[in-house]
């Protein structure tokens, strides 16, 4: 599973879904002033940062659960100043 989007100010990409220790891989591109951030969902409602990035990275982290099998992830932009930001979410099994 993999989802992608270019942000041209603030918002939410789309959200992936992977089970308990499967990779979920980011990537953040593009020329841009502000900061992007993986997030997981905890609980029903609750969103937690686990990265966040101000230049274009690449990097990878484990699914990790503490109830359900599935753990949901989104790329989401709050400080943004200017430019394009490309970014992308994949499961890797």
């Amino acid at each position: 599973m993999s989802a992608t989007r270019k942000f041209a100010g603030p918002g939410v990409g789309p959200e992936v879904t992977a089970h308990h220790g499967e990779r979920v891989s980011y990537a953040v591109s593009g020329l841009f002033t502000g900061t992007v951030t993986l997030e997981q969902l905890h609980g029903r409602c609750s969103w937690i940062p686990l990265v966040s990035v101000t230049v274009p990275a690449t990097g990878a982290v484990l699914a990790q659960s503490t109830g359900s099998d599935l753990v949901r992830f989104r790329l989401r932009v709050l400080a943004y100043l200017g430019g394009t930001i490309d970014t992308a979410l994949e499961v890797r099994r």
